[in-house]
This record gives structure tokens, C-alpha cells and sequence, in this order.
């Protein structure tokens, strides 16, 4: 008895380990969440900054990631966390690996489980962080958000973001800090610019391309390991102030945000099984208050990023509340100069503990806890993230509720970092390969691709492409004098290093003579470019102004040089006086000493945002180009350009008031465009179940002599008609959701019927349209302002009668002189396939006939069956005769009738016998007659009675 009860004890504990078994394996999360400390949980939560590049034992990094289990780090240049030199990679790397090898130790050491560090880098800096992001050397040098947004083809996004993906994960890095998906609706002319070059554009749909595709491209180079994390979450676009100084404030309500700047956000978190790669990993939020959030217009929120009641509402919405089942929420810099003067004004004081706390409350999962000290004071730094990860810890002890909050939050990042590191929390699976060591050249493979894109983002903004050959009709002569005036205000990479100039003073001299010089073409002479900064320029104007100091050397130096300038030069960032001093000489020149200029060519390269000049200044212009990026590949292509070796193909991505270029005019459809329409598709409702089963078009090409043949489409059944692309005045596909109306009508009747009003997806819009009334329908579109269109004309017969489809091209009309043309065009972008159904090309012909209903399978086996039952019948029903007389009545019964079922196809389909006459009954009358035709014949050459 003893043994069978220990039989069965056996038992159930051998079920409840395999029942367990399964599940452990199953959620690797849990088990690693049940084996941390409490500490370390809590860690977790915490993505920090340190100084310098040192992680010895007594280091501020040592001591995060040893005594405070912090779950994550952000490389900074301006924190001395790696040079901006060719060395930045190699630095990278060993520090990278320096800081996951210490998370191990420690985890060792105190017999906990290893979970790897996030270890995150910025893709591009913010003009407050200049020095910040890919440094320019080591790296492939890559262009700006707004250079890869003149481009118009979210394609050339994807291969940036390709390229930053193998770079940054090369190195050890896995988490970027990037896109930002800010719309910029209005340009930041005369204010204090916060985002400049770092953004996409103006237009929501544009953005939101971009930002998926730059994903994608980030998890592909990464192989998988390296996070996006979307930042500036729901969007800078429309602040007012500068966010590191003080929180901004944008005056719209819940439903304006929703239809600009959330838009971008929805599409890089929305499901597509046919894009998984596009689908960010997580956001960062902004510190950014709205002013009539829900009813009230006068009520102005907490900064979103610390409110619990609003931050949670924009979340609950789709498709960002199924996104956040996994999804990461990062906050911004808790301790910026702007939350510190927040909680000063709310409270009278920083308190570090109540900043985390409510940070956390509102819904982050991770929190990022830069600048959390005095500036330059990383002592005081440490100590309050020390005091705040103590807190936390002592709540998680005492609140249930909060202990809930952070293993909920906990599971996320755990559940990224399996994803980042492959499944499997080991050190070689963080750790780069040394880059010496790998057989491929991840570093600066792709500089060809960013060259192409520099040429695809160039844009000319002034003047019109009819006046530019007249102002500009070739390159600078050998003997003709070039001054260039570049932007070289100074920046610091971090608060020991030496300044810098931001564009160095000979960068475009060395350019110019590098390709066109003494050593290269010999187009220039070196003696003749004349490279000067424009804090130069500025003490001329104020020795000018005041009339002292003309007699100096480098005021006398800057006067004799505009002098004998033939051609002057500028290349500017971003004039911004108060962040940028200086940086208004531009408009100051233009403005005193315009005079100057007279006879000479003028040329300005933006290579950041180019808004900043006004109409007055842009008219003294000889010629004004945009490049977006103040990298060495854009200004060598301003070089390339100036001599003519390509033509600008950019367009604008934000609108630029000093030369009338509004982006939402420029992305209606352009009412000179003529819309094509296509039958796509017919759902038939003639099945045996009387179902609708929708039939997509076969792509045919007309090649060879191949003959194109459309679909049988009768009356009561639908159609599917599509747009071919619409375009707008930059000859890119309209963004989605652009009206169109499909109109039908019956013109003969004068009857039209109620409008189809659908919106575009990828720059197309289709349609379904049900048969349900006989005569000629036709079909055409508008997508105001373009309200031309092909039309589609089907005359729709009986039930059995299958209809006759044309297509009709209007007249062109004279078109009316345009008051103000848009400046630049560019070659419009491959749209993305409709999904279904497969779309079919136009043919090159009209298409006047489909082929009568006999020729469907039905009838031809009804006939076929009909002569061979009635020839056998024939041939076998006469008394007397022989077996060879019966086979060739049969034959002669069957030859004749289907011979005289084809004449009538014939006829009917070349419309030699009128559309009335059925086409299925008359087939299958003719090859009755055909057969009783054959037995006279028979008769009469056998004669018999």
C-alpha cells in the first residue's frame, strides 16, 4: 500500500515538472523578473548620462552601474563620452564593451542574472547639442532628417537608416534616440529655431514615410539589435520656446493634434504583418503643455511628459494603445534647465525624488535622468540619482500598487532586451566585434549612397529654373575672384574641450580646389579664393556702421576683397542671433551694404533649414540653394554644383515664405495633371451560390502581338476602378488621404448618379462601382484642384449580354499662365502597390470590344455536348446504313455545327450583327442548324430518300 502511494506521489510530481517545463521556456521574462533583486529591478528603470570615458572602480560610471544596477547609458560627445575625430569608432567600441563586461561582473559578484545595459547614441544632434550625435569622422557622414526629407523618396530614409543601424551596432551601441518625427507646420522665421535641419519636414504623412522607413532601415542594418526610439513624442513642431530652457507651450486641443502632430507617431506604431521592421520600439516623450487640451481653452495642462491624467489619454488612443503592450515610453532629460525652472515656479524648488516619481506615474517605463545636478557638478549628478533609485526601491518594499507599476514596466524592457540581444542575456551577444577582426567594412561603406542623396536633396530655391541659366550661365573662370563667407561661430564637443568652428573657414575653399584646383582640373587658381567667416563680415558692417576701425587689417582685409570679388559666396546654418551670434550678418550685408554687390554673382548654400531669409533679402540674390546638412559631403557637393556637374533635385520639405512657397499648396494635387482610371477588377455575382467573388485583373503586357483581353463584366455586377497615381506640384504622390471624388453618370439620360467620395493611400484611390442600370455609364475623377481625368465608358447590355468598355482621353486644354509657379520640381517617387487587387497597366489602345458571353466555357461545352449527342443521334437513328455511312454523318454533324457556332462568334464579336441579338442563344441555335444541316448533305451525296 506504502509503495503505490509513493507510486503516486511519483507521479504527480513527474506531471507537475513537465507541466511546468513548458512554461518556464515559454517566458524567459518571468523567470529572469523572479530572480532580480529588488534593487536591481528597480535599476532597471533608470537610463543615465556619465562623464568622460573612464569606468575604473572609482568612476561615476563604475559606481551607476555597480551600486545602482542602472538598466541603461546615453553616449554623449558633449559629456567627453568619445571624441568627434576618425578615432570615435574604436573609442566606441571599448567603451561600449568596458560598461556591458562591468554589468556582468556585477551581476557575478552578487549571483544575480545578467540582464545587459541600453546603451543608447543619438542618429543626428539638436542645435542645442551640436557636438552630439554619429560623430562625422569614423562613421559614414550622414545627412540631416531635413536633407533626406527634399528627397521626397522614403527609400533614400531607409538607407540612411541602414547605414546608422551596421554603424552604431558595429560599435556596441543599441538603442538610438532617434527619429525625431516633429511636424514643423510653420517655419520658425524670426524665432528661435529648437529643431532646424532635425526634422523631416511640415506635412504629417510625409513625416510619418519617412519615420517608418528610417525604422526599418535602423532594424535591418542592426540585424534586429539595435532599438528605435522615437523622440520628441506627440511632437515639437508647433512649440513656442525653446525646450532645454523653458516648457513649451502649443495652443491646440486633443483633436487638432490628432490630425498633424500625432499623425507621424500613429504610423511608426501601427501593425503591418507586411512591415514589422517599420514599427518603432519606443517613444520619448517631450516636456511640452497644451492650452485647451479637452473643453476649455484657457486651461493649460502640466508639461505631458509628468502628467498622469493626459499622457495616459494620448496613449488610450489607436494605434497607440495596442502598440503600448510592448512598446517603450522613454522620457526626456529629467533635469534640463526647463523642468528645473518648472518645478522652481510650481514648488519653489528641484526636488529629483518628485521629478522621477511623477515621470514615472505618468506612464514611462524608462527614465532618462540627464543634466539631474548642478551643471558640470556630476558629483551632485550622482547623488541624486542615488537618493531617487533609493526612493523607489523603499516604495516598491511598501506599495503594492507601485511594486505592480514597476515589474509591469520592467517586463517591457526586459522584453527589449531579449529582442536586442537575440534572445539570450550573455556577454558576446552585447559585446561588439572588434573591428580590426570582422570581415566585412561596416564603417563608411556607404558614402556613395549619401553622395547620391546630397545630389536628390539639393534644392533651388531662387531663382525659377527660366532665370537661372540667365543669372547663372557657367561656373567660375580661371581668372575670376571668389570670397566665401562661411558660418565658423564656435562650439564646444564637451565643457573641457577646445572650441571649434561649427563649418571650418576653408571647407569650401578646399573643396572647390580639391576637385577644380591647381592639382585636379585646373578650372582655379588657389590665390583666387579668398575663404573669410562671417564673424568677419560682422566687424566690417561695425566698422562701417560706426566709421572706426575701417583702417584695421581684417576689416581693410574684408572691404578689399568684396572689392574685387567677382563671385561671393555664403554658406550659412541657421541665423539665430541669440543661439548663434553673429550668425545675422547675412541680412546685415544685404540690407547696409547692398551696394557692394552690384555686378557681382551671389550665391547662398543653406545648409540648414531654409527659411531664414526674408523675400527682400532673397531678391538681392543671384542665386539661393538649400543643402540642408553642414556635413564635408554636402558642402563638397555645393562645390559639385556651383560647377554645374548636376542638376538640383530637391524640393522643400517646409515651407519657405521668402520665396512664396507654401507646403500645403505644394502637396495638392496639381490641377494641370490628367488622372487616369483603370477597370482593376470585377466582383461577379453570377457564381453558383450567387455569392460575390471578386476577380482581380491579370497583368498583361502588349507584347509580340499578344492581344490584350478585359474581363467579362455584365449587368449586376461590380467593378473596381483605381486612379493611376495623383501628383502633386512637386510631382510626388499627394500624402494619403487627399480627397477624391469618382462622378457616374448616364449622359444619354442626363442622369448622374450619387458621388464616390474616397481618399488616397500611396497617391491612389479607387473605388466600386455596382452595374445596376443599363445604357452608357461613364466614370471619371477629380482630386481637387486637378478635375481631369480619362473617363471610363461602359455600356451595360442585358443579364446575358456582356457590357462594352472604352476609354475616353479629353481634349487638352490651353492652360492659363500660373501667377506664381512653384519653384522646383522633382521626379515623382514609386507609389507602394494597393494591396488588392493586382493592378493592371493601361492599354496603350482603346479597347472598343470584350468578347461576347459565347465564348465563355458554359456555352462552348453546352454546344459542344449538343453536337456530338445530336450527330451521334443522326448518325445512328437512319435504318440501312453502313458503319462507314454513320461515321461520317457523325463527323459532318460535328464539324458543321461547331464550324457554323464559330461564324456567329464571329460576327457578333467583330459587331457585324447588332449588340441585341443574344450572343449565348444565337451561338447555340447555329450549331443546332450547322448540325441538321450536315444530314441533308449526307442525303444528298449518298441520295438517299
Amino acid at each position: 500500500m506504502r509503495l503505490t502511494t509513493w507510486y503516486f506521489v511519483l507521479v504527480v510530481c513527474v506531471y507537475a515538472l513537465v507541466r511546468a517545463a513548458p512554461a518556464t521556456a515559454q517566458d524567459p521574462v518571468e523567470a529572469i523578473l523572479a530572480s532580480m533583486s529588488i534593487e536591481q529591478r528597480v535599476g532597471q528603470l533608470f537610463l543615465v548620462t556619465f562623464p568622460g570615458r573612464d569606468v575604473g572602480e572609482e568612476s561615476i560610471a563604475a559606481r551607476l552601474i555597480r551600486d545602482l544596477h542602472v538598466g541603461g547609458v546615453v553616449l554623449r560627445a558633449s559629456n567627453d563620452n568619445y571624441p568627434r575625430d576618425a578615432t570615435a569608432p574604436a573609442e566606441i567600441a571599448s567603451l561600449t564593451t568596458a560598461l556591458q563586461s562591468l554589468a556582468f561582473e556585477t551581476s557575478r559578484q552578487e549571483n544575480q542574472p545578467f540582464v545587459p545595459l541600453f546603451i543608447g547614441m543619438e542618429y543626428w544632434p539638436l542645435p542645442s547639442r551640436p557636438a552630439d550625435g554619429m560623430p562625422p569622422e569614423g562613421f559614414t557622414d550622414v545627412p540631416s532628417p531635413m536633407a533626406i526629407g527634399a528627397t521626397w523618396n522614403p527609400t533614400n530614409a531607409e538607407i540612411v537608416g541602414t547605414i546608422v543601424g551596421r554603424e552604431l551596432h558595429a560599435v556596441g551601441v543599441n538603442m538610438v534616440l532617434d527619429p525625431g518625427l516633429d511636424v514643423l507646420t510653420t517655419p520658425q522665421y524670426g524665432l528661435p529655431s529648437n529643431l532646424d535641419a532635425a526634422a523631416f519636414g511640415g506635412d504629417p504623412y510625409w513625416v510619418g514615410q519617412m519615420g517608418r522607413a528610417f525604422t526599418r532601415g535602423v532594424h535591418a542594418g542592426s540585424s534586429g539589435r539595435l532599438l528605435v526610439i522615437a523622440k520628441h513624442f506627440p511632437g515639437l513642431g508647433s512649440s513656442d520656446r525653446r525646450p532645454e530652457e523653458e516648457i513649451a507651450t502649443v495652443q491646440k486641443s486633443l483633436d487638432d493634434l490628432q490630425r498633424v502632430e500625432l499623425q507621424p507617431y500613429f504610423t511608426v506604431t501601427r501593425a503591418d504583418e507586411n512591415d514589422p521592421d517599420g514599427v518603432v520600439d519606443g517613444l520619448q516623450t517631450a516636456h511640452i503643455r497644451y492650452r485647451g487640451w479637452q473643453v476649455n481653452i484657457r486651461q493649460l495642462t502640466r508639461p505631458i511628459s509628468l502628467d498622469a491624467q493626459n499622457l495616459p489619454t494620448i496613449l488610450a488612443l489607436s494605434p497607440l494603445d495596442a502598440w503600448r503592450a510592448n512598446g517603450l515610453l522613454v522620457s526626456d532629460a529629467l533635469g534640463v534647465p526647463a523642468v528645473r525652472r518648472f518645478y522652481e515656479d510650481q514648488i519653489g524648488t528641484f526636488l529629483p525624488r518628485q521629478v522621477a516619481q511623477e515621470a514615472f506615474i505618468a506612464g514611462h517605463d524608462v527614465l532618462f535622468v540627464a543634466d539631474f545636478g548642478q551643471p558640470g557638478d556630476w558629483e551632485s549628478h550622482y547623488a541624486n540619482i542615488e537618493t531617487t533609485i533609493t526612493w523607489f526601491a523603499e516604495r516598491y518594499r511598501t506599495d503594492p500598487a507601485f511594486a505592480e507599476r514597476v515589474d509591469a514596466s520592467l517586463r517591457r524592457i526586459l522584453r527589449a532586451k531579449l529582442n536586442m540581444s537575440g534572445g539570450l542575456f550573455t556577454l558576446n551577444q552585447v559585446v561588439p566585434v572588434p573591428l580590426e577582426s570582422r570581415d566585412d567594412a561596416p564603417l563608411r561603406a556607404s558614402m556613395p549612397e549619401v553622395v547620391r542623396i546630397a545630389e536628390e536633396a539639393t534644392t533651388l530655391l531662387y531663382p525659377d529654373w527660366q532665370d537661372l541659366a540667365a543669372r547663372l550661365p557657367g561656373p567660375p573662370l580661371l581668372d575670376e575672384t571668389i570670397v566665401v563667407f562661411s558660418d565658423a561661430h564656435l562650439v564646444r564637443d564637451c565643457l573641457t574641450c577646445e572650441p571649434r568652428p561649427f563649418i571650418a573657414p576653408r571647407a569650401f575653399e578646399d573643396a572647390l580646389l580639391q576637385l577644380y584646383g591647381p592639382n585636379a582640373s585646373q578650372q582655379l587658381r588657389d590665390e583666387n579664393i579668398i575663404s573669410l567667416t562671417l564673424a568677419d563680415l560682422n566687424a566690417y558692417l561695425d566698422a562701417r556702421q560706426t566709421g572706426e576701425g575701417l583702417e584695421s587689417e581684417p576689416v581693410a582685409t574684408v572691404a578689399q576683397a568684396v572689392n574685387s570679388a567677382d563671385w561671393v559666396i555664403f554658406l550659412i546654418d541657421r541665423i539665430d542671433p541669440i543661439t548663434n551670434p553673429g550668425s545675422d550678418a547675412l541680412p546685415r550685408f544685404l540690407n547696409e551694404a547692398g551696394d557692394q554687390l552690384l555686378q557681382k554673382r551671389v550665391i547662398v548654400f543653406a545648409l540648414g533649414a531654409p527659411y531664414y531669409l526674408d523675400a527682400t533679402d532673397i531678391s538681392k540674390l543671384t542665386a539661393y540653394f538649400a543643402l540642408y546638412t553642414p556635413s564635408r559631403t554636402f558642402i563638397t557637393a555645393a562645390a559639385r554644383l556651383l560647377f554645374g556637374e548636376y542638376t538640383p533635385k530637391g524640393a522643400p520639405p517646409v515651407s519657405v515664405p521668402g520665396i512664396g512657397y507654401d507646403l500645403l499648396r505644394a502637396l495638392e494635387p496639381d490641377p494641370n495633371q490628367l488622372i487616369n482610371l483603370r477597370l482593376v477588377g470585377v466582383i461577379s455575382t453570377a457564381g453558383d451560390n450567387g455569392a460575390a467573388t471578386p476577380t482581380p485583373l491579370p497583368t498583361i503586357t502588349p507584347e509580340g502581338g499578344a492581344t490584350l483581353v478585359p474581363p467579362l463584366v455584365r449587368f449586376g455586377d461590380s467593378i473596381i476602378v483605381r486612379t493611376g497615381p495623383i501628383l502633386d506640384h512637386n510631382g510626388n504622390p499627394v500624402p494619403d488621404g487627399t480627397p477624391v471624388t469618382f462622378i457616374l453618370s448616364y449622359p444619354n439620360e442626363g442622369i448622374e448618379l450619387p458621388r464616390h467620395e474616397r481618399i488616397t493611400r500611396n497617391g491612389i484611390a479607387e473605388t466600386v462601382v455596382m452595374l445596376e442600370r443599363p445604357g452608357l455609364l461613364v466614370i471619371r475623377a477629380e482630386a481637387p484642384p486637378a478635375r481631369r481625368s480619362t473617363s471610363l465608358l461602359l455600356t451595360i447590355q442585358d443579364e446575358e449580354a456582356p457590357a462594352v468598355i472604352a476609354t475616353e482621353i479629353p481634349p487638352t486644354p490651353t492652360p492659363l499662365p500660373t501667377a506664381t509657379p512653384l519653384p522646383t520640381q522633382t521626379p515623382s517617387v514609386t507609389p507602394e502597390p494597393m494591396p488588392t487587387p493586382t493592378p493592371v497597366p493601361a492599354s496603350p489602345w482603346p479597347v472598343t470590344h470584350i468578347p461576347p458571353g459565347a465564348l465563355t466555357w458554359r456555352t462552348f461545352f453546352i454546344a459542344l455536348v449538343i453536337v456530338v449527342a445530336g450527330g451521334a443521334l443522326l448518325a445512328f437513328s437512319q435504318e440501312g446504313w453502313t458503319p462507314a455511312m454513320r461515321m461520317r454523318q457523325f463527323l459532318l454533324a460535328f464539324s458543321l455545327g461547331l464550324g457554323a457556332y464559330a461564324v456567329y462568334v464571329a460576327m457578333w464579336g467583330v459587331g457585324v450583327l447588332p449588340t441585341s441579338w443574344g450572343a449565348s442563344q444565337g451561338a447555340l441555335v447555329c450549331a443546332i442548324a450547322g448540325m441538321l444541316l450536315s444530314l441533308v448533305v449526307t442525303m444528298r451525296q449518298e441520295r438517299l430518300p
